[in-house]
């Protein structure tokens, strides 16, 4: 995944930076105290970090790392073959190096194309800390003491080993966790661009925008079906008289078809509509122990097979007008984030959807109205017995009468309608009396177009 490799080559750079400065301050130190040793490592490293830093900026991280894995416990090695060792302390110094190095080099392993290189390195490491001490103690300065090591060496040795071999263990649980975290972000950043590709193709899907309800929701429904795994998913439509929710559609995902209508009244399921009606979404894993959901147990989720179940409420002006209701039938489901969040980006769908349909309802009224006008003003025409200019000027009259009636007067309107749908959602009372404050100058602008409407009327009487 693009975004983890960038970060993982971010984090070697920074690592790299950090090295070279190490490496420096080692050689500094060490070359002034007079231990070539240490200066010796100190500078080859420095060079070494330098060197696995352009690399990684050209985006070779796979070489940079074996770098370090090879070419840091060689060093380590060879550095008391080239300068002798005068202290004792840095048998245990360089063994702190090496296990040190291993384990950052370890880490840095992340794809799986790494892995043969990986275990390279840590053989390389294990090698050289189970044969580092021999060669410091050969190439040291006659009369250093090492007595304190070779009395004990075995009790040494394998306390520096299994030390080493534990820490590699525990890098490496590290590693495997923080695998699994990046493959399921991986997984849903892949989910997610699916989501968005697909919600962009639903939106220029004609069906979906033809104004009628039945068939946008049978749009709506496989393809909530499709990108929320689910074997099973219903819209429903609340009925405030009835007291209960009608499916409007249902989709089976299995068998891919449509499934009959179904009504559930409030007075069955009390406990599961409570919820419902405080408007918000009901999220059950395991539906028949569920305190919100378990009451469908008997009458509808063991012989409809739904062991999972999600629901999501959608909202027309501000007030209550259903659910979107996700099952799973074949496995219990653990419902995600990502899930939740494609839910809820469903249901918005589906909210604008009952809008806009009800907005051409509204608009289709508006032309009846309209065309009603001009039919009674036509009649009006023929029926009055006026001179062919007066004719004439009347028919001019009347049609700028018809204008005004079906175009000044919704624009207000159609302001004052908005207006009231975002003064019901939006709970800001400042937002709230600046919506009041709109209203009032809509309605005094629809008052002066009215009386205008009436003065030219009674100048025409």
């Amino acid at each position: 995944m693009s975004i983890v490799r960038s970060e993982n080559k971010k984090a070697l750079f920074y690592s790299s930076v950090f090295l070279v400065g190490t490496g420096l301050f080692v050689f500094k130190y060490s070359f002034f105290t007079n231990y070539y040793t240490g200066a010796f490592l100190g500078s080859s490293f420095a060079v070494l970090s330098i060197i696995c830093m352009l690399f990684i900026y050209k985006d070779y991280l796979y070489t940079a790392k074996l770098l370090w894995g090879i070419g840091t416990p060689l060093l380590i090695i060879i550095a008391p073959v080239f300068y002798s060792v005068h202290k004792t302390s840095t048998l245990f110094s360089l063994g702190d190096a090496l296990i040190g190095a291993a384990l950052f080099v370890i880490y840095s392993f992340h794809e799986k194309r790494e892995k043969a290189g990986m275990w390279l390195c840590i053989v390389l490491f294990m090698l050289s800390i189970i044969f580092y001490d021999q060669i410091i103690i050969q190439h040291s300065v006659p009369g250093l003491d090492y007595s304190f090591v070779t009395n004990n060496y075995i009790h040494f040795k394998v306390t520096q080993v299994f030390h080493f071999i534990s820490l590699v263990y525990l890098i490496l649980l590290v590693k495997i966790s923080k695998g699994n975290i990046e493959k399921k972000l991986a997984e849903q950043i892949i989910r997610f661009k699916e989501f968005t590709a697909n919600l962009l193709r639903l939106s220029k899907t004609k069906s979906v925008h033809s104004g009628i309800i039945s068939e946008s929701l049978k749009e709506i429904a496989p393809f909530a079906s499709i990108n929320l795994h689910v074997s099973r998913v219903s819209i429903w439509e609340y009925d405030e008289g009835l007291q209960a929710i009608k499916s409007l559609v249902c989709y089976d995902g299995i068998e891919h078809t449509f499934l009959d209508p179904i009504i559930l009244y409030r007075k069955d399921f009390p406990v599961y509509f409570s919820h419902l009606l405080s408007e918000k979404m009901i999220v059950a894993d395991n539906a028949s122990e569920n305190e919100k959901t378990k009451e469908f147990k008997d009458s509808y989720l063991l012989p409809n097979s739904i062991k999972s179940m999600m629901d999501f409420p959608f909202f027309i002006d501000g007030k209550f007008k259903g659910i979107m209701c996700c099952e799973e039938q074949r496995n219990e489901k653990t419902w995600t984030e990502i899930d939740i969040l494609f839910a809820q980006t469903i249901t918005m769908y589906i909210s604008i959807i009952f809008y806009c349909a009800n907005r051409k309802d509204q608009n289709e009224a508006l032309k009846k109205i309209n065309s009603k006008i001009l039919s009674e003003n036509d009649s009006l025409l023929n029926d009055l017995d006026w001179k062919s200019q007066d004719l004439a000027q009347m028919k001019i009259f009347l049609n700028d009468l018809s204008f005004k009636n079906a175009h000044h007067l919704r624009g207000p309107l159609s302001r004052i309608l908005g207006l009231l749908f975002l003064y019901k959602k939006d709970d800001n009372i400042e937002n709230r009396e600046l919506y009041i404050e709109y209203i009032s100058q809509s309605a005094a602008e629809m008052d002066q177009i009215i009386r205008e409407i009436g003065q030219v009327l009674n100048s025409r009487i």
